[in-house]
């Protein structure tokens, strides 16, 4: 019971193969994109602060821009590269490597970034694995009660961030399983036309047998 929460999966290593490849070409591209959109706005956002609100030139403004900066072309180069993955364990490292600026930026400045964003964030749209985004949010929680950042408060947000990825993975795996039974009821369905065409066919001459197949497949 726990592993199909925590770890869905279905009982054919064929079907869940299929899966994982038609996750790969179909949603994960998209996930993807919606991803770079929300982490480049933030990054303009961030850079437009820094510029025009309390443009400071010191070590920390430059570091802040840099990871901004590095954010940017990150996840451009992601765009070009994403629809090429058929690997989940690559697709995972990829959206990784795009969260990397703004996890570095608010584990250094956690008051300053959104870090209940980022750990719902991490939780959903990158679809990593539940114990590695339990992890790097633990790290990120840790990082932030330094500071004395409200306890209650960040234990909420992983407690709805998990919520939110074991509702995504088990939805994402029902539609596939009901799309396969839809599909396996189709093919079930032309096998019978086909097989009744064929005994229609061979008991009855053309003439007749043509009118009876139309109305048949009307």
């Amino acid at each position: 019971m726990l592993k199909s929460i925590f770890y869905p999966q279905f009982e054919s290593s064929l079907i869940e193969k299929k899966y994982q490849l038609s996750y790969l070409t179909n949603i994960y591209p998209t996930n993807h994109r919606l991803l770079v959109i929300i982490l480049i706005s933030h990054s303009i956002l961030k850079i437009f602060e820094l510029f025009y609100l309390k443009f400071e030139i010191n070590s920390s403004t430059i570091l802040c821009l840099s990871l901004l900066c590095s954010s940017l072309c990150l996840n451009i180069l992601s765009l070009i590269i994403i629809n090429f993955i058929r690997n989940r364990l690559l697709a995972n490292i990829i959206s990784f490597i795009c969260l990397c600026p703004l996890i570095i930026l608010t584990c250094l400045y956690p008051m300053d970034c959104h870090i209940y964003f980022l750990i719902i964030l991490i939780y959903t749209l990158p679809n990593f694995p539940l114990l590695f985004s339990i992890l790097i949010s633990i790290i990120i929680t840790i990082l932030a009660l330094q500071l004395k950042m409200r306890l209650i408060l960040l234990l909420i947000i992983n407690l709805i961030g998990i919520y939110l990825n074991r509702l995504l993975d088990i939805t994402m795996h029902s539609a596939y399983n009901q799309l396969c039974k839809n599909a396996i009821v189709r093919n079930s369905l032309l096998s019978e036309h086909t097989l009744i065409s064929k005994m229609i066919d061979s008991l009855m001459p053309q003439k007749y047998s043509k009118e009876i197949m139309e109305d048949f497949d009307v």
